[in-house]
């Protein structure tokens, strides 16, 4: 596994962690945020998108 998808899945769990256990509407938005973030890493495994230029 590389770093990112590493990374994604600690924020997924993270995310989680915030949704589920701590019940403040603010923090909720925020984990949803975090959960989003960690299945984009953990489905493209990259930080960022590199366009091929000829």
């Amino acid at each position: 596994m590389n770093k990112a998808r590493i990374i994604g899945g600690i924020l997924i769990i993270i995310g989680i962690i915030l949704v589920f256990l701590i019940d403040y509407d603010g923090i909720g938005f925020l984990g949803g945020a975090i959960l989003g973030i960690g299945i984009g890493f953990v489905l493209t495994g990259r930080f960022s998108y590199k366009t091929k230029t000829d």
